[in-house]
């Protein structure tokens, strides 16, 4: 068995009951992993072996993904965007997004816990048109950042992995600037 199947195995053995409750997850697909759990060697081959008539592979696979990486439900709203990439030429806007925008912009991830503490103690300023989304101390920004951080690792050692390439966390990469 590989490394992957070992992974996805030991997280579906540990969710058993977590799959019934699943937002994305129906009854017959949580019987179905759980009758199949032992038979496959990849995730697409264990998503192979779930699909059926009724239920499609998309489907499964977004389910799958939901139950490793725990996810139960989809925010209401963002609560900070973050800076993966921008143009030389378009720096003074992205100052200007900054300085104006609704909500925190990230623009580096190890700065992000303090940059979003620092927007939750902010209040609201009513002078200012349109007015910054107060963060209130049992905000979702810092569990959702953490969340994405946590799948963007797994994706990135998976990529890594898969090409033979170093891995690099999420915390190290640099913004793209073109």
């Amino acid at each position: 068995m590989t490394w992957t199947a070992c992974t996805v195995t030991a997280s579906f053995r540990k969710m058993k009951r977590a799959c019934a409750h699943t937002w994305t997850c129906p009854t017959l697909l949580a019987r179905r992993i759980l009758a199949c759990q032992d038979q496959y060697e990849t995730f697409s081959q264990f998503a192979n072996l779930l699909k059926t008539k009724e239920i499609t592979r998309t489907r499964i696979q977004r389910a799958l993904l939901h139950m490793l990486l725990h996810i139960q439900s989809v925010p209401a709203q963002i609560p900070y965007a973050r800076v993966l990439g921008f143009r030389k030429s378009s720096s003074a806007l992205l100052g200007e997004i900054k300085k104006r925008g609704h909500i925190p912009l990230l623009t580096k991830l190890a700065n992000a816990k303090e940059i979003l503490a620092a927007a939750s103690d902010e209040p609201a300023l009513a002078d200012r048109e349109p007015v910054r989304i107060r963060l209130s101390q049992s905000s979702s920004a810092l569990p959702l950042l953490d969340e994405t951080t946590f799948a963007s690792n797994l994706y990135e050692s998976m990529l890594a992995q898969k090409n033979g390439t170093s891995y690099v966390h999420e915390y190290k990469q640099q913004i793209i600037i073109l």
